[in-house]
């Protein structure tokens, strides 16, 4: 894997993608930022990004894959203070009661999810 060469690498833009790009990701351990917003990411993609322990902001707005389940995979970020959902049409109530265990979360956006107002 090409990212695996660069252990050092702190932030990683991978937009719009839609083949799986996000295979042995959880080798960067010193990722802080990622973004792979209106990328088609596959269960695995969330796994791999559940093992970003240093990870602090993620952007998966327009991520269509997005679930409650991979959201769940997610909560594992105890470092997460940025997330966007933005978009991501799956996600719901279900979602936000799994983020309570994100108790670094400074900013959610969960702009057109399925996440009710009340």
């Amino acid at each position: 894997c090409v990212l695996s060469s660069l252990p050092a690498l702190r932030c990683l833009h991978i937009e719009g993608v839609e083949m799986e790009p996000l295979e042995n990701l959880s080798c960067l351990l010193a990722l802080r930022q990622l973004s792979v917003a209106e990328s088609f990411l596959s269960a695995r993609s969330y796994s791999e990004i559940s093992h970003l322990s240093a990870l602090a902001t993620l952007d998966l707005s327009w991520c269509e894959t997005a679930t409650d389940h991979s959201v769940l995979k997610l909560c594992r970020l105890c470092n997460l203070r940025r997330l966007n959902l933005a978009w991501c049409t799956q996600v719901s109530d279900i979602s936000v009661q799994h983020m309570t265990t994100l108790t670094r979360l400074e900013y959610l956006n969960l702009e057109n999810t399925q996440v009710s107002h009340g």
